[in-house]
C-alpha cells in the first residue's frame, strides 16, 4: 500500500497514512495522486533535520505541533532511509529558536 501524497510505502494491513491523513492506495498512478492537506510546495520549506531515529522524529513532531509550526517530513516511514524534516519558511526563525537546545539521539539539525 502507498500514500498517494507523500508516496510512502506501508506494510500489508495498513490502510491510512499517519503523516498525510489520507487513505492508502494499492499502487501509485498519476490519476490517484491527491493534493496534500498542507498544499506542500517544496519552495516554501527549508530542510532542518535528517534522522533515522523514530524517537527523534516523534519528539520533534510533538514540539512543532505544540508550537503550531508548519512542517513536512519526507521518508518518515521508510525503514532504511533518513527522515528529512522541512519547516515552513514563515516559521523557520521561531522553529530554530525552539529547536536549538533540543538533544537528539541520532539526528542532526542543519544550519
Amino acid at each position: 500500500m502507498f500514500c498517494p501524497v507523500c508516496k510512502a510505502e506501508y506494510r500489508t494491513g495498513f490502510t491510512h497514512c499517519s503523516d498525510c491523513d489520507v487513505d492508502l492506495v494499492e499502487r501509485l498512478s498519476p490519476d490517484k495522486v491527491q493534493e496534500s492537506k498542507m498544499n506542500f510546495d517544496p519552495g516554501d520549506y527549508v530542510e532542518v533535520l535528517r534522522t533515522h531515529d523514530q524517537f527523534d522524529i516523534s519528539f520533534i513532531k510533538s514540539v512543532l505541533d505544540d508550537n503550531e509550526i508548519s512542517y513536512f517530513i519526507n521518508n518518515e516511514n521508510m525503514m532504511y532511509a533518513n527522515a528529512v524534516l522541512f519547516i515552513s519558511k514563515k516559521d523557520i526563525t521561531r522553529a530554530e529558536e525552539i529547536l536549538k537546545n533540543i538533544k537528539l539521539n541520532f539526528g542532526r539539525l542543519i544550519g
